[in-house]
């Protein structure tokens, strides 16, 4: 970004290069009337680039609670960017780091730098294992080297070499949430807040943590229905667990709607016939008799593939067991009965919806919001044998009920994105790309809202406009939620013997990085093995020769006079120890 008095890519940095460095092209340069001209490096962004880094930082919507309003910390004007809290920089470097420079950089350089945020990313997941751990270590020493043939000298100080040290320590100490000093900057910005008469600062905060130690003591008598600091209720309350008379357990999920406002309306047939026929294939009572229907298929038509006899469940299952319960009543149980009769075409349709700690809104309700809560995604198959992730946009929540059954079971109408190779491209990185004009060519909008789990997306800021369709997906993880995986040749029901430390991540698997063994070659930016088209090959050429005016007056002369005085400084110093050191010797 270039920032004045916060760049390490200044006078001084450029100094070092023509001392320490094989880089005439960065050196700096005398020009006409006493102006000197600063070579454009390659990591640096034009204004018209930071501009457009800004507008999208601007744009930027996320979900609720999982981060800052960073929008508010952007500055157009001066492209900075300030005011951002420690966790909202983690969020920026570990998730939106490789998504905001995607087009704004050289493709070997973008590399780098998403290494290095997946770098921050691994040491922060659920579970560490040493291996993983291990692996890190050697991973994040070839990413600092590949930084220092892009960087200046002046760049590198004990900050940049820390990282070398988080992965060993993780696999020492474990729990990263647990070694930070996060919680205690917060708890002491808590006893700050308590203070009143800066004259007695000690005496003030004592008084005011025993009268909060106090009454939350005494809070741990109170009854149950009183509300109090030991029984607060969650963000993203689900209503805990569900009192269901039904024993199907579709019914049984806790969810809590948002707000108490509701519209009905009345399903469409094709819509009655989708949402029962995917509430049918998702319970989990209902898999004796489809997996019954399927080998009466096979037995009728010999040869059928997945596919069609997949098209068969979809047409003909509902109907097919409607027939079988009423020929076989007596050994159905009363609930499946219930079920199997379809649901009523009276639905409630909600503007927001609390399950799986998440929080969801429709598109249309969150529209206008500064968040985004409506991106959904769900593991699911087809007729393939291998599971894929499915992604969409919320466009309604729908509560249906069936006849005899006084529980209702609320499902998520969506619009699907295309998952084939022409709807999603996957980085070897692990960037998900989704094309945004592309449709799931399916007859099953709907999801049951125990599956959800929530997403957003963005398109990476571009002057190119080469990516206008294609956005970026990232998941979230529901806070307060911890799922802490079976090792293997575990039974269910023990308890786990885990030496992995959970941290606030998805279990995970070292992302992968290019090994370069021309690690000092000092031209990287141009290499016969990189897919570059016409437009980015001209771009680097023309950033590698734009040159770019620091000053032709006082600013720059100040720097140069303060590098001078530097030097000078030194100078003297060595010649008086040269000196001290020689009376020294002619003493003795």
């Amino acid at each position: 970004m270039d920032v004045k008095d916060k760049t390490k890519d200044n006078v001084k940095a450029r100094k070092d290069l023509e001392q320490h460095c094989s880089r005439p092209e960065l050196h700096l340069i005398g020009g006409v009337g006493g102006k000197i001209y600063k070579p454009k490096a390659a990591y640096t962004l034009s204004k018209v680039q930071m501009t457009e880094l800004c507008v999208w930082a601007k744009s930027l919507k996320l979900p609720e609670g999982y981060s800052a309003n960073i929008s508010r910390c952007v500055n157009e004007s001066s492209h900075k960017f300030s005011g951002m809290k420690s966790h909202d920089c983690h969020i920026f470097m570990q998730r939106l780091l490789p998504v905001a420079f995607r087009d704004l950089l050289p493709k070997s350089i973008w590399e780098v730098l998403t290494e290095l945020s997946n770098y921050f990313k691994d040491i922060c997941a659920t579970v560490l294992r040493v291996e993983h751990m291990e692996q890190i270590e050697l991973n994040i020493v070839e990413i600092l080297c590949k930084l220092e043939r892009i960087f200046p000298p002046a760049f590198f100080d004990s900050m940049e070499h820390l990282p070398i040290h988080l992965a060993y320590e993780a696999k020492v100490g474990g729990r990263v949430q647990y070694r930070w000093m996060y919680p205690f900057e917060r708890f002491l910005y808590h006893l700050k807040k308590k203070v009143g008469n800066r004259a007695r600062v000690e005496a003030l905060i004592v008084e005011a943590y025993i009268i909060e130690e106090v009454s939350t003591f005494c809070a741990s008598y109170f009854e149950p229905q009183v509300q109090s600091r030991l029984n607060r209720v969650p963000r993203n309350d689900d209503g805990g667990s569900a009192d269901s008379s039904c024993r199907l357990s579709i019914f049984t999920h806790p969810g809590r709607a948002l707000g108490s406002r509701f519209t009905t309306r009345y399903l469409k047939d094709d819509e009655l016939k989708a949402a029962h026929r995917y509430i049918l294939m998702n319970c989990e009572k209902i898999n004796p008799f489809l997996a019954k229907f399927t080998e009466e298929k096979k037995q009728q038509i010999p040869g059928m593939t997945d596919k069609e006899l997949q098209i068969l469940c979809d047409q003909q299952f509902p109907p097919w067991l409607l027939s079988h319960i009423q020929e076989h009543p007596y050994e159905v149980d009363d609930d499946i009965k219930k079920l199997a009769h379809g649901p009523n075409r009276r639905v409630s349709c909600y503007n927001g919806y609390f399950v799986n700690v998440f929080k969801f809104e429709t598109v249309e309700h969150g529209r206008y919001k500064a968040t985004s809560n409506y991106g959904v995604c769900v593991l699911g198959s087809t007729t393939d044998e291998y599971e894929v992730d499915y992604y969409g946009v919320l466009e309604e929540i729908l509560g249906l009920e069936y006849y005899g059954l006084r529980d209702v079971i609320v499902l998520f109408r969506c619009h699907w994105y295309d998952t084939s190779d022409k709807g999603v491209k996957v980085h070897r990185l692990g960037i998900v790309e989704i094309n945004n004009k592309s449709k799931l060519n399916t007859n099953d909008p709907f999801l049951l809202s125990s599956q959800a789990q929530q997403v957003y997306y963005t398109v990476p800021p571009t002057i190119k406009q080469v990516r206008n369709n294609w956005m970026v997906v990232c998941k979230v993880k529901a806070r307060g939620k911890f799922e802490i995986p079976l090792l293997e040749e575990q039974e269910e029901n023990v308890p786990p013997n885990v030496e992995s430390a959970f941290q606030e991540e998805e279990i995970f698997t070292p992302h992968p990085i290019i090994i370069d063994a021309n690690i000092d070659e000092v031209n990287i930016f141009f290499n016969e093995e990189d897919e570059l088209d016409s437009v980015e090959l001209e771009e680097l050429r023309r950033a590698a020769n734009d040159k770019q005016v620091i000053s032709d007056g006082e600013e720059l002369e100040e720097e140069l006079e303060d590098f001078e005085s530097d030097e000078e400084t030194q100078e003297k110093t060595d010649h008086d120890t040269d000196n001290s050191a020689n009376e020294m010797e002619n003493e003795d």
